[in-house]
């Protein structure tokens, strides 16, 4: 699967951090930038005239032009002491930076391992909640015959019960880890069924009744001609159907 850097920068907290320390890097470029002397021109133009009448005259016309020069040349310690102070703060934000792509990182692995390990466990689950359902039917059979009492009935399909709760907490474990990928990797996208439908892959047929997809009945009932597994999550059918 991997976990590519588009991906992880979708992030709010990364794009956030991201941001900061490049506000910040301008920010040491504008404290060096005093370091050196700043131009600029000067000047205003008007009209001045002792009556009315004579306001918008030729002579009534006159302006003001002259260079300007800026530099903080007297102020170089605390120039320089602000320069250095910038650069710590794009350091610190740097190390915030690097911390925040850490972490995004170490919760998208985490909840990849999660996601793994509870589908592993679920198949086992499965193997296990089969082999129970099938010990189930064999007592079942014995105690119709009378080869076995009704105690062994009772605590094998207790042991089936179990079997099939502690698969459903698998299953509940796969769920929690796709939801720490997606919550990882800054989620923002849909799935779409029609892709996996025209694969083959689930929905058959194409989970479209009156120009309504999947989406259009989660939560509702569905209309006839829809496939149940349509209404399943996307990661769910991907491990039923395997």
């Amino acid at each position: 699967m991997g976990i590519p850097a588009d991906l992880l920068r979708r992030r709010p907290d990364v794009r956030q951090a991201e941001r900061l320390l490049a506000a910040q890097c301008a920010q040491i470029g504008v404290a060096e930038a005093e370091l050196y002397p700043a131009f600029s021109i000067n000047g205003y133009i008007g009209v001045y005239a002792n009556e009315l009448g004579q306001l918008f005259e030729s002579d009534s016309l006159y302006g003001f032009v002259a260079p300007f020069v800026d530099w903080k040349i007297l102020n170089y310690g605390r120039v320089v002491n602000n320069i250095r102070k910038q650069d710590a703060t794009f350091q610190s934000l740097a190390a915030a930076y690097q911390e925040t792509v850490l972490r995004a990182g170490r919760e998208a692995e985490d909840g990849m391992i999660t996601f793994l390990k509870a589908r592993e466990t679920a198949e086992k689950q499965q193997q296990a909640v089969t082999a129970a359902g099938r010990s189930a039917e064999l007592v079942e059979i014995q105690y119709k015959e009378g080869a076995s009492d009704f105690n062994r009935v009772f605590v094998v399909q207790q042991t089936q019960v179990s079997e099939q709760i502690r698969l459903n907490d698998s299953v509940g474990g796969m769920a929690k880890g796709m939801t720490q990928i997606y919550r990882a990797l800054g989620g923002g996208w849909q799935l779409r069924l029609e892709e996996l439908a025209a694969s083959g892959k689930c929905c058959k047929p194409v989970p479209r009744v009156n120009d309504g997809s999947c989406d259009t009945y989660i939560g509702k009932q569905p209309p006839a001609g829809f496939d149940p597994l349509c209404l399943w999550p996307e990661w769910l059918r991907r491990w039923k159907l395997r």
